[in-house]
């Protein structure tokens, strides 16, 4: 019989649904299920209606309309099949997928908290060693037999259900002490910082102190015949070194000098570079005090030196030092591993005086050295790229060994524009510092070609820096964008 001829009472399609069959009205049962169960459990009609909660004259229509349309049901069920096997594979491409990325995010989380947790992976080192230790112990001869007559034959797992609980509460304690311990040190360091700093100009406070102390250094060039000759015949080149002559000069000099190296001396465990330093030095050049003769009736000489100053591990970038006496300034103590040297990132020391300076192994990128003078200084293992030496005078190719300079203009890299690049080396940037790939801000613009300095035989013979010169200075060319942390 045909099903499309034949009406029924309880049966009814569902447009919603693929399948062909009917199913009982007002209800999401298919035919097929009755039918199939009836079977399957051999029941009889009044014990399906039971089951299924339907009358006995639903269950018997539903069994008549399965037995005239078995073609079409057989035709459901494998098209259900091939449905099932397609979703599960979909299903399993999806997990699949689902576990490589979940792998690939713990293997992210793991080597952030690697970083994150940098200060006791000795603690986890040592962790680790003791697991392979208590693991192959009673197979090392003489000391596996004392071990197992101590403690008995504990298995790996019987001393890590014994101590991983009391050891892992250890470690996350000494943690846990030694990060607030150090953040409390760096906060008393800091604000030791600050004091130190406020004391020294606190000194200019005084009343009419810089009008005085530069009243006393114009009446000794007055009455010093020897420094009045002198300043005369060199009034813009030359830096005086007035504490010989005034005993207040010394003792300003002394104390600056002495502020300066208790500045480098207090270093927290984040960070060593001092700031401080630099709005000294500003400070300084902007009273005038350590600014150069300029030949003109404001500002004819300087007022002070600070020869042999520790400028080391300090933070100078975009210090405007320019045209100041800065003569044996030391500011780096390069030991080849950068934490001692000064970042002096576009820092302005055109026209400066850094005779003697000591600038081993700092940071110049971009900075203005235009016409300074570098007599007996040294720029060994000095980041030079994208620095301006034009005019600036150096006596020997020692001077620049090591030196870091490009000969080409050095562009941003592109990854700088991705949104990983901004959420990795922006927004975890106090955790995250993977050099390599990190950019610093200040270095966020194109690296000019490097122009190096002059050559000089004396003050008056001065020429380009040949390439024999600069292969002689054993100076590196790099090309290549600054990654983060030098």
């Amino acid at each position: 019989m045909n099903n499309s001829k034949k009406q029924w009472k309880y049966l009814q399609f569902r447009p919603q649904s693929w399948r062909q069959q009917l199913y009982v009205k007002g209800q999401k049962i298919k035919a097929s299920d009755i039918y199939s169960e009836k079977i399957a459990n051999n029941e009889s009609l009044d014990e399906a209606a039971e089951n299924w909660g339907l009358p006995k004259d639903v269950i018997k229509e539903a069994i008549e309309y399965c037995q005239l349309n078995k073609d079409l049901l057989k035709q459901e069920a494998k098209q259900e099949h091939l449905i099932l096997q397609k979703n599960k594979q979909i299903r399993r491409e999806v997990k699949n997928k689902t576990y490589k990325i979940i792998t690939f995010i713990s293997i992210l989380s793991f080597i952030f908290v690697l970083i994150l947790l940098r200060d006791i992976l000795q603690i986890i080192i040592i962790g680790f060693s003791i697991i392979i230790f208590l693991r192959f112990v009673y197979k090392i001869p003489f000391i596996g037999s004392i071990w197992k007559y101590l403690f008995g034959e504990k298995t790996l797992w019987d001393w890590l259900e014994l101590l991983l609980i009391p050891v892992g509460l250890l470690i996350i304690g000494i943690y846990f002490t030694n990060y607030f311990t150090s953040q409390q040190m760096d906060v008393n360091v800091e604000k030791v910082r600050y004091e130190v700093t406020q004391n020294y100009l606190d000194i200019f406070k005084k009343e009419n102190f810089l009008t005085e102390f530069k009243q006393e250094v114009d009446y000794a060039v007055k009455n010093q015949s020897e420094l009045k000759k002198a300043i005369e015949q060199n009034p813009e080149n030359v830096c005086f070194h007035y504490y010989k002559y005034l005993p207040k000069n010394n003792l300003l000099t002394s104390k600056t000098k002495l502020v300066l190296e208790q500045l480098t001396k207090l270093k927290t465990s984040k960070y060593s570079k001092s700031i401080e330093k630099k709005h000294i030095l500003e400070f300084l050049r902007s009273s005038e005090l350590i600014k150069k003769g300029q030949n003109q009736e404001t500002q004819k000489y300087n007022y002070l030196m600070i020869p042999f100053a520790d400028m080391s591990s300090s933070d100078l970038y975009y210090a405007d030092l320019s045209n100041t006496c800065l003569d044996s300034v030391k500011f780096s103590s390069y030991d080849g591993s950068y934490t001692s040297t000064s970042d002096m990132r576009r820092i302005k020391l055109n026209g400066s005086i850094l005779t003697g300076a000591i600038l081993k192994g700092a940071n110049l990128r971009y900075a203005d050295l235009r016409g300074a003078e570098l007599k007996n200084s040294s720029l060994e293992n000095a980041d030079l790229r994208g620095a301006n030496l034009s005019g600036a005078k150096v006596y020997n190719t020692k001077a620049l060994k090591g030196a870091i300079y490009n000969t080409t203009p050095i562009p941003v890299p592109q990854r700088k524009e991705s949104w990983a690049y901004n959420f990795i080396c922006s927004s975890l940037n106090n955790y995250l510092k993977i050099p390599g790939y990190c950019l610093d801000p200040i270095d966020y613009t194109e690296l000019d070609a490097t122009t190096l300095p002059s050559l000089c035989k004396n003050e008056d013979s001065c020429n380009k820096l040949t390439q024999a010169e600069i292969e002689q200075s054993e100076m590196k060319e790099n090309n290549q964008f600054p990654s983060l942390n030098y």
